[in-house]
């Protein structure tokens, strides 16, 4: 399959937009017509990329615009460091098309979540196509300006993309030391205390602590997972085999960061856990990259999406440890 056929598959394959957080007809059907422009403008600028042209990227984001991604350990601030990052990956990237997957716009007022999975298609010097990788992608759009604009964006591999760079040790970073780097005025933000008594929770073992906080229409993104979990009764049945099962004495926050749009409210952070064994001795867990998305509806703050996934060292520490299973190729 060529360039130019793998491209029109991505104009093409939007599966799904579903639109929320409206209760009128008139509302539905302008959050409709939102969630077509939004979808647009992510489409555009993915078109753009995939031709070696990180503008669609760069023009859509405001100044103070924030990413996540699998090849930066921290998260990356503002337009100048989107910049230096988009133009070093294309340099060693090449690109065949794509495909949007489960295209999802959760629509608020002059705020829109945008969630769906993406795979992405290389070739070779023959225009054959070579290899995919699939990726879990949250985009936040707030109205700026009188334009759509991207103010916060997370990427991550899925489960079969993450094993499979694995098993060809493309999985990079060194381990990193972490420090904590709370700031006192995020520390005391609403949802930012919201997470962290959820989080407190969950280290118990007791998922209620995020449901109980899930809007109805929730999503929901994960390294272990291959697509995008939908509604708080889905995730609810996910997070029912770890009840009790998990054990976290405590939680490091580093560089959390709230960002208001609308009426809702994007955090931000990067999470280490420690937990002690047997001899009381701490040890350290997992690193993660953490976007949590919240909605003010009537005076209260729900969770309406979540994604979580490794960093980089991380990931590379898994790799070197052997711990992903190792298939011959991504999921088609």
């Amino acid at each position: 399959m060529n360039v130019r056929r793998l491209q029109e598959v991505g104009i093409l394959a939007v599966a799904a937009v579903a639109v929320f957080g409206c209760t009128s007809r008139s509302e539905r059907t302008n959050a409709g017509g939102v969630a077509e422009t939004v979808i647009g403008i992510e489409r555009a600028a993915l078109e753009r990329w995939s031709r070696g042209d990180p503008a669609g990227l760069l023009r859509t984001s405001v100044e103070d615009c924030s990413l996540f991604d699998p090849f930066n350990e921290e998260r990356l601030d503002g337009y100048a460091a989107l910049r230096r990052h988009y133009e070093g990956r294309l340099r060693r990237a090449s690109s065949a098309g794509f495909e949007m997957i489960g295209a999802r716009v959760q629509v608020f007022g002059e705020a829109a979540v945008l969630t769906y999975n993406l795979r992405g298609f290389a070739q070779d010097e023959g225009d054959n196509t070579t290899g995919q990788t699939r990726w879990h992608v949250t985009a936040v759009y707030g109205l700026i300006g009188g334009q759509w604009r991207r103010v916060s964006t997370h990427r991550s591999f899925s489960d079969s993309t993450l094993r499979w760079m694995a098993a060809q040790g493309r999985l990079g970073a060194q381990p990193a030391e972490v420090e904590d780097d709370s700031i006192a005025q995020e520390w005391n933000d609403p949802v930012f205390a919201m997470t962290r008594a959820a989080l407190d929770r969950w280290g118990q073992g007791i998922p209620e602590g995020f449901t109980e906080i899930m809007a109805e229409d929730y999503t929901y993104f994960n390294p272990s997972l291959e697509t995008r979990l939908d509604g708080r009764a889905t995730v609810r049945t996910y997070y029912e085999p770890v009840r009790g099962q998990i054990s976290v004495d405590r939680w490091e926050y580093v560089e959390p960061r709230v960002r208001r749009v609308g009426d809702i409210a994007v955090l931000t952070f990067r999470l280490t856990s420690y937990s002690r064994d047997a001899g009381e001795r701490e040890t350290r867990g997992t690193f993660w990259h953490t976007t949590e998305i919240y909605h003010l509806s009537e005076g209260r703050w729900w969770l309406v999406s979540t994604h979580w996934s490794y960093t980089p060292s991380w990931q590379r520490g898994m790799q070197e440890r052997r711990a992903f299973e190792q298939p011959e190729e991504p999921v088609a």
